[in-house]
């Protein structure tokens, strides 16, 4: 809280606040793949498994990455950041294609 105050009153540059978070925290299978249970379907709670769920439209997540792909390949300056959660992001699919214009916070920065 008292970074969070200390930064709301800055109107005159963009501020930047780096939050830390540990997902699954106390739940094993979460706590390895915690990227597969930030948003989840029903799962078995013992076995981490999650149940498939019914096709669709496209995700807004699969959308964004295939989109930032096919800007990507029209503009070698794009590089794509993701906040240690890949494909929660769509990042996935963009690391995918263009592995060294992909960072996480998980790993150092790269450019293409």
């Amino acid at each position: 809280m008292p970074v969070l105050k200390n930064v709301r009153d800055i109107t005159d540059k963009p501020v930047l606040v780096h939050v830390v978070t540990h997902k699954g925290k106390g739940y094993a299978p979460a706590e390895a793949s915690p990227d597969k249970y930030h948003g989840v379907a029903r799962f078995d709670v013992v076995t981490g498994e999650q149940a498939k769920g019914k096709a669709g439209p496209p995700s807004f997540t699969k959308v964004f990455g295939q989109e930032l792909i096919k800007r990507a390949e029209r503009d070698p300056r794009i590089v794509g950041i993701t906040a240690a959660m890949p494909s929660g992001t769509g990042m996935d699919l963009f690391a995918q294609a263009f592995p060294s214009g992909c960072s996480t916070s998980a790993s150092p920065s790269s450019t293409r």
